[in-house]
């Protein structure tokens, strides 16, 4: 039996891909099989061993693959499941917001400073600006803020809109979607975090202004405006 839908989604670590995936898992209306946190080994799809399922008692089913801080065009040539549609899905953060939770969190593990891949979100972006058919967008700022644009791109994604994702953290094992800043401290209550002012508590520190580069500054302003 063919799957009704793959949600190839791509976004990166620290860059709300959680958050948005979990608002899309709860309007899905079919039989639910989440891969979070996929790799490309060899040319193949590798899963972890967080795997979840949703809505089982349905009959029809769908897909979700997660890839995160993964070249777009090495997920665009993989053979997922066999399937009705596919839509390949990129999530994009500002830049400035996404570093301070990197910058944040790697104080404490100093191996998230490895997800902080400057060129990739450069490439996610120029995506973005050429106005590519081949994906459907997710701007994480504007999503989080306005309710008229998260409609939209449910309807971009053929969904019923409705927000109960939007407002619980997803909490489960190996999910990721813990805050640098907050930790779980508002798991029932996301839109209170300030998600997108994190960058200023680091505004004038000299090491995380030097992640950044010009161009990456520059594509950032066009996009999200300009912050600094």
């Amino acid at each position: 039996m063919f799957a009704e839908t793959n949600y190839i989604i791509h976004g990166f670590k620290k860059g709300g891909s959680h958050a948005i995936t979990n608002w899309i898992v709860k309007q899905i209306p079919t039989k639910i099989s989440y891969y979070n946190e996929c790799k490309i080994i060899n040319k193949e799809i590798k899963f972890t061993r967080f795997t979840w399922r949703f809505n089982q008692n349905k009959k029809q089913y769908s897909n979700i693959y997660l890839f995160q801080n993964t070249d777009i065009s090495e997920t665009i040539r993989l053979k997922f499941n066999k399937t009705k549609d596919q839509k390949h899905i990129i999530l994009l953060r500002d830049v400035l917001n996404w570093g301070a939770s990197i910058y944040k969190t790697q104080k404490i593990e100093i191996r998230y400073l490895n997800n902080f891949n400057i060129t990739l979100w450069k490439k996610f972006a120029k995506e973005y600006l050429n106005n590519s058919s081949k994906y459907i967008f997710i701007l994480y700022n504007k999503w989080f803020v306005d309710e008229d644009y998260r409609k939209a791109i449910s309807t971009k994604l053929e969904l019923d809109f409705n927000d109960i994702g939007k407002n619980k953290m997803f909490m489960k094992e190996g999910s990721g979607s813990q805050s640098s800043f907050d930790k779980d401290k508002y798991k029932n209550n996301p839109e209170s975090m300030n998600v997108l002012t994190r960058f200023k508590e680091f505004a004038e520190d000299d090491k995380f202004l030097k992640m950044f580069d010009e161009e990456s500054l520059e594509l950032n302003g066009q996009i999200f405006g300009n912050f600094l």
